[in-house]
């Protein structure tokens, strides 16, 4: 639905007056804060869910960067009840992201909800109303490209666990936010720097080298040798020799001191603990140090292609 500049100026006469809680950046942790939220990198926006010219509307207000001034209206498909639209509607507010081409809704604060006033009620009463719209109202659905979904950052009452799981997101984080739940206060943003983990899978052969391993990519159906994986570690070379190689040393210690049967100690040839005919597919993660790939565990998922370890080197090498 293409708004007008009547349909603007209306909406903006009917806006809520509502106020944005106040924001300060911090550089360590406060004890006292009860939650943590993830906020990602994004600009931020009310959603107003709204009754408008006899049909049920999701409006997106864009702000500017200091988070004064409206700058844009646009309405955007969603999955929705109708019923968020009762009376003055349902007001969220948040940050919209982008992943693989896709918008997401990163709801932070609720003002408005079914024409109720909830502005002012603590954190702890708008999680649960957010709750009971995410179980009850908002359908997480995306039925075209030109939709948006909705959801809720992570939530955690432990700054140790949002770090953790903080590594594994497939979006950018802007800060951790602290908050309490049961006290008005500033929301405090932590700015973190995260370094993630880049993972991809590859199909590995031995060589006869000791801890010397070739990694290969997929070119459509043809594997194709890209470098050495990197052996960093004790473990990760036993592990590595109890997939390829035939070392009993690495099976259990006590063998050290047995001697070599009579067939190992005719076989001189040098492949003869190895299997240099083996391959096997290992999820790996790249060790930018080394500028190379640590093996973690074999696979059953896809191999990388060449596209994928391009992306990881042009981020590598900024």
């Amino acid at each position: 639905m293409k708004l007008s500049k009547h349909d603007l100026s209306t909406l903006m006469k009917t806006f809520p007056n509502v106020e944005l809680s106040y924001e300060k950046n911090i550089h360590k942790i406060v004890p006292s804060s009860n939650i943590y939220l993830t906020i990602p990198k994004g600009k931020k926006y009310f959603a107003w869910f709204r009754n408008w010219k006899n049909h049920s509307i999701c409006a997106f207000l864009e702000l500017d960067k200091y988070k004064k001034n409206i700058q844009t209206i646009v309405i955007k498909n969603t999955s929705f009840d109708p019923l968020l639209c009762s009376g003055a509607g349902t007001l969220v507010y948040g940050t919209v992201f982008n992943i693989n081409s896709y918008e997401f809704f990163n709801i932070e604060d609720i003002f408005y909800f079914k024409g109720n006033n909830i502005s002012r009620n603590v954190q702890f009463d708008k999680l649960n109303t957010l709750q009971i719209m995410f179980s009850n109202y908002l359908n997480p659905l995306m039925l075209s490209k030109s939709d948006i979904v909705f959801g809720l950052p992570l939530i955690e009452t432990s700054h140790d666990n949002i770090i953790k799981k903080i590594q594994k997101l497939p979006y950018s984080i802007y800060c951790i936010q602290h908050r309490l739940l049961h006290k008005h206060r500033v929301f405090l943003n932590e700015r973190v720097n995260i370094i993630k983990n880049h993972e991809y899978n590859f199909t590995i052969k031995a060589t006869i080298n000791p801890d010397i391993y070739d990694l290969y990519y997929k070119n459509d159906s043809d594997l194709v040798y890209y470098k050495c994986a990197c052996i960093p570690d004790f473990n990760t070379s036993v592990y590595m020799n109890s997939i390829f190689r035939d070392i009993k040393e690495n099976r259990n210690l006590d063998t050290l001191e047995e001697s070599d049967d009579e067939e190992e100690f005719e076989n001189i040839a040098d492949d003869k603990f190895v299997d240099l005919e083996k391959s096997c597919d290992f999820k790996c993660v790249y060790l930018k140090y080394y500028d190379s790939w640590k093996p973690l565990e074999q696979t059953s998922e896809l191999i990388c292609s060449e596209k994928d370890i391009h992306k990881i080197e042009k981020y590598n090498t900024r």
